[in-house]
């Protein structure tokens, strides 16, 4: 007969439960290792098959102290030991009477997701979503905010665990940084999760009130360039609901400068186009946001909310232009005045229901949410002569009203001591309708007028219907999760205007396996395989052209099939010396790989395509170190080493198809008095290759000067972003009869200061508890004291 032990781990400043906390049992006769495992997302542990004996257990998290229980007997007449609730209190080095706090590492490496802490990037302070994302493994930022996750921008995004209407990077702009708890980065999701985004999942959680009183959070910042924002956020928790409220407003402008050069062969003629000037970037978003959380029955719950939301942005810029064609010596010179405009409303409504059963774990949930988005996207192009005569003009209106509407059915049933089956159903229904116009400027008119021949319109619907199942447990040291998951995916496009109309009915499986096994010294190993889908986005799709200026125009591919990926990983986690350290080996296989094609459409005009070019494998490694080099230093670095070989039939000869690349992170943080902090961050993202050409490296350095006054409750953060101005972003693109080379810098560097204000009665019972001096206090999360 074997027996078991069991415990719950929470934090015992905030009471809340600690995932992933480490438990480590030894027997007392000759303090040999028996086992380990460790806490669940509730803060739970069993150790299952076990002799009849005398045990002791240490229970361990990165930065707090380790929890020893001793005394732990199985014997005959009890086979079970609970260890009840274990309090770790984060660690602390007495100083000359000033209390240190070790702080958590900004990124979280954990079994499935890696969690980065916002509040210990201050050099983000005053962005979004985005410039927390610069600092992170596995993520890359170009100049332009383009987010990539393992070198691709196929990803879903989440925001609490719910998914959002908004492209990725779009979603990720909108959301200022000082309104996130945290961000996880979940990079082979498990069967459960819809399978969109070839590269995984960002899931943005939001700051929320967990103490049983009134809080809240206030912040502004301003900048150069026209930078400046604010937010705020009320929280009150009563005893048996939670209301959250929340508002944000946020004008994100950069100037910058654009070169490019564009050679076009026709006919055996060469037609050379070379531009330069300065751009300036817009953008503008205002948000509300709430939500009500209520306990209805012993075991019920029910939350409602939603998010509304505005955003308008675009660009302007005063290009000179000179072209020419190699067989005429005489070269033409004028201006072009481009702006574009995008002007969009969203929100978001939700509707959750849990019902829990006697037995802790065992739940049935109900999700309805509600999606919709509505604007207009318009640019303009005017080439100007030297006399200040509009010579050509060409305008773009397109228009995408969309709603998405999911329904999530879930089911858990844990069984046995360590083993949980998780199933349920899934239905997301997609519906937009785009309407695209096209105008240009009739010279004796002096005005715009339509062009019937680039006015479109087209239904776009779309439904999934997914069903999963899921099982997890554990054998001794080693933890198991395998999932099966099948969509039938019904697609329709309709061309309003014409009798084109476009079908797709199909049937995908998507496996998952998760493993994970601990050794001794806090070593763990995890392996994991999936598989995954990026389907094509609307405008993909759609088989008619759009111009985009005088130089470049757009067409759509209905015949587009959806990437398919392979995605393996296999990684571990262990202590070295003063450092925690990770690395994560992955392979990805992409098939029907979807790139943007570029060609020659006419005589100094570009046509840009989308198109399944063929496969990619990429192998890679993430690399990270984490910890203190002295009491006052904390140093984190992480590296990412990316090998991609692409078959595709574009290339052409002579070209590179295989390429190593690598990007680094390097982020420093000194605290120069218990209430001020420095933090510096370097970036480096080596040149990549695509199917017709190459992106060149990116790099820079950002600063902030972090303060805190009135007991932590006051918070100043100044920063400087592109600290030795090196933020710049170059492509070049090759193919038969093409050259196109661009390159775009911003004016740097950016400057901005953020200041923050908690009203929080949660930090007052801490203190009584911990009854520090007035002028002494740990360097702890300031927001996630109460809102963590």
């Amino acid at each position: 007969m074997t027996g078991t032990i069991t415990g719950h781990v929470i934090d015992a400043r905030q009471e809340i439960p600690i995932e992933y906390s480490t438990i480590v049992l030894f027997t007392a006769r000759d303090s040999s290792q028996v086992t380990g495992t460790i806490t669940d997302v509730d803060g739970n542990f069993i150790l299952s098959g076990l002799r009849p004996g005398r045990y002791y257990a240490d229970i361990s998290f990165i930065g707090y102290d380790v929890s020893h229980v001793d005394s732990i007997r199985l014997g005959r007449g009890s086979l079970t030991a609970d260890l009840g609730t274990i309090r770790l209190a984060p660690s602390v080095i007495k100083m000359k009477d000033v209390d240190y706090v070790i702080e958590r590492s900004p990124v979280e490496y954990q079994i499935d997701k890696k969690v980065v802490r916002v509040s210990k990037q201050p050099t983000a302070a005053s962005g979004t979503a985005v410039d927390v994302l610069e600092n992170v493994p596995s993520v890359s930022v170009d100049i332009e905010g383009n987010v990539s996750l393992r070198g691709s921008e196929n990803f879903t995004v989440l925001i609490d665990g719910r998914p959002t209407i908004l492209d990725p990077s779009e979603a990720l702009q909108q959301i200022p940084a000082s309104s996130i708890d945290n961000i996880e980065i979940i990079t082979n999701p498990s069967a459960k999760y819809d399978p969109d985004g070839t590269s995984g999942i960002i899931n943005v959680v939001l700051k929320k009130n967990r103490a049983a009183t009134t809080s809240g959070m206030a912040s502004g910042s301003y900048g150069t360039s026209g930078r400046y924002g604010g937010d705020v956020l009320v929280s009150r928790r009563f005893d048996h609901t939670n209301l959250t409220l929340g508002a944000d407003y946020n004008i994100r402008d950069f100037d910058g400068f654009i070169y490019s050069e564009t050679h076009t062969t026709v006919g055996g003629i060469t037609h050379y186009n070379i531009s330069d000037g300065s751009m300036a970037r817009k953008g503008t978003s205002v948000g509300l946001r709430g939500s009500v959380e209520m306990n209805i029955g012993k075991h019920s719950w029910a939350t409602f909310g939603g998010r509304w939301g505005t955003s308008s942005g675009g660009h302007d810029s005063e290009l000179a232009y000179n072209t020419w064609v190699d067989t005429v010596a005489a070269h033409n010179r004028y201006t072009s005045d481009n702006n574009s405009d995008d002007n969009r409303d969203f929100a978001s409504m939700f509707a959750e229901y849990r019902q829990g059963f006697r037995r802790k774990g065992h739940e049935l949930s109900a999700r309805l949410q509600s999606n919709w988005r509505s604007g207009d996207d318009v640019t303009r192009t005017q080439l100007i002569d030297k006399s200040g005569a509009i010579t050509d003009g060409r305008k773009t209106t397109e228009s995408e009203p969309s709603n998405r509407t999911d329904f999530h059915l879930d089911y858990t049933w844990p069984h046995g001591e360590e083993q949980k089956l998780e199933a349920g159903y899934q239905l997301r229904k997609w519906s937009s309708q785009e309407h695209n116009s096209f105008d240009v400027y009739d010279i004796g008119l002096g005005k715009y007028v339509p062009e019937p021949r680039y006015t479109n319109r087209i239904n776009y619907d779309r439904d999934i219907h997914a069903l999963f199942a899921e099982y997890s447990g554990k054998l001794g040291n080693l933890g198991y999760q395998g999932g099966l998951r099948g969509e039938y995916v019904d697609r329709y496009i309709a061309l309003i205007d014409t009798t084109e109309n476009y079908s797709l009915n199909r049937t995908d499986i998507y496996p998952s396996v998760h493993l994970s096994y601990q050794l001794p010294q806090r070593l763990q190993l995890m392996a994991s395989y999936s598989r995954r889908i990026n389907r094509p986005r609307s405008w993909f799709l759609e088989p008619f052209e759009t111009w985009r200026d005088a130089y470049n125009v757009r067409r759509g591919n209905p015949n587009l099939d959806a990437e398919m990926v392979d995605s393996w990983e296999l990684g571990y986690q262990m202590p070295v010396g003063p450092f925690s350290h990770s690395t994560e080996l992955y392979y990805r296989v992409t098939h029907n790989l979807t790139e943007f094609v570029r060609d020659v459409y006419s005589e100094g005009v570009t046509l840009t395509t989308v198109d399944n070019v063929g496969t990619s494998y990429a192998f890679g490694a993430e690399i990270m170190f984490a910890g203190d080099l002295a009491k006052w230093w904390t140093v984190n670095l992480m590296g990412n080493l990316y090998d991609e070989r692409i078959d595709s039939r574009l290339s052409l000869p002579g070209t590179d198809t295989e390429d190593f690349s690598w990007s680094s992170r390097l982020s420093s943080t000194f605290k120069l008095s218990p209430t001020t902090k420095y933090q510096v961050n370097g970036i480096y993202n080596s040149p990549e290759i695509t199917s017709q050409g190459r992106s060149e490296a990116f790099y820079m350095t950002n600063m902030a000067l972090e303060k805190t006054f009135m007991n932590r409750s006051l918070t100043a953060i100044f920063q400087v972003r592109d600290v030795f101005s090196t933020m710049r972003h170059t492509r070049l693109a090759e193919g038969a009869g093409l050259y196109s080379y661009s390159r775009f810098s911003l004016d740097s560097p950016l400057f901005s200061l953020t200041v923050r204000y908690n009203l929080n009665q949660y930090r007052e019972r801490r203190q009584q508890q911990q009854q520090p001096s007035e002028d002494t206090g740990g360097d702890t999360d300031d927001m996630g004291d109460f809102l963590n």
